[in-house]
């Protein structure tokens, strides 16, 4: 997560959550905790880094609460009775975790009614609803947060997850219109790469799903995956365009990496590719 995007987020929470409330509330977290949170978010140093700063101001006190604590315990840090704003976002995510998903909503709801431009709302109610399978459900929370914080990718990535999660053709153009500006942001993402590549395979462009793949594959590792892919991207986009360019360049970079074993298996496949092409034009 680029460090621009870092302070953004924490900016936002900082604007819709209210700080003095968390403040208050802050409460003491053991190693144990902690390394939960890194769980959670695959290690990835600045975004423990966010969660630790964000937590350390309050703001994701009651959300972090209940996301990781046994719903006995954030009921009796936040009974029902408390309506603060951490209260209820504690136990929107403490019903979540216990498969709870209508309690849970109806907690998200009365955020959302108090505060309606606060995307990470939205975006809650959009995971809650996803998560649960409600998946076209979904699409309008997540639209929502995207529509109160138009800059965040990652927003725009979970938007896009819904709307390809649908299995209806006629999202695919929206999924792939977020993608695209997600992705001119954030464009190590590999979460971001493999919805593309999910959405224009759909979309029957076969151009852009070789070269979504592409990125996706050098991001995760793939080494020879990402030359393969390339390789096919360069020979169906447009010559000298951005993308056409990009391309090579991940050709060029994965085919410098690969070891010799790979180089000849590389080499064998081609020459059974040009051998199969040969017997079908005989």
């Amino acid at each position: 997560m680029k460090k621009s995007k870092i302070i953004l987020l924490a900016l936002s929470l900082l604007l819709f959550l209210n700080i003095l409330s968390g403040q208050q509330n802050r409460l003491f977290w053991d190693g144990r905790d902690w390394g939960r949170v890194a769980k959670r978010v695959n290690y990835q140093p600045e975004s423990v880094y966010f969660i630790k700063s964000a937590y350390l101001t309050g703001a994701l006190d009651g959300k972090l609460y209940g996301y990781l604590k046994p719903l006995h315990a954030t009921l009796v840090r936040y009974p029902v009775e408390d309506k603060s704003i951490n209260a209820r976002y504690a136990r929107t995510f403490a019903y979540q975790q216990s498969n709870n998903m209508n309690d849970a909503l109806a907690e998200i709801e009365t955020l959302i009614t108090d505060f309606p431009e606060n995307p990470f709302f939205h975006e809650t109610k959009g995971q809650i609803l996803y998560e649960n399978g409600y998946v076209v459900g979904s699409i309008e929370a997540y639209s929502n947060a995207v529509k109160y914080l138009p800059d965040s990718s990652l927003l725009r990535m979970t938007y896009a997850q819904s709307l390809i999660s649908s299995d209806d053709d006629q999202y695919l153009d929206t999924a792939i219109e977020n993608l695209e500006l997600a992705l001119q942001d954030d464009p190590l993402n590999g979460f971001g790469w493999k919805q593309a590549s999910i959405a224009y395979h759909r979309n029957d462009n076969q151009a852009m799903t070789h070269y979504s793949t592409a990125q996706y594959f050098l991001l995760s590792g793939n080494i020879r995956g990402a030359m393969i892919n390339a390789k096919k991207a360069v020979d169906m986009l447009p010559k000298n365009t951005p993308k056409w360019v990009k391309a090579q360049d991940i050709m060029m970079t994965t085919a410098s990496n690969m070891t010799d074993k790979q180089k000849v298996q590389r080499e064998k496949q081609e020459q059974q590719q040009r051998e199969q092409r040969r017997r079908e034009r005989d």
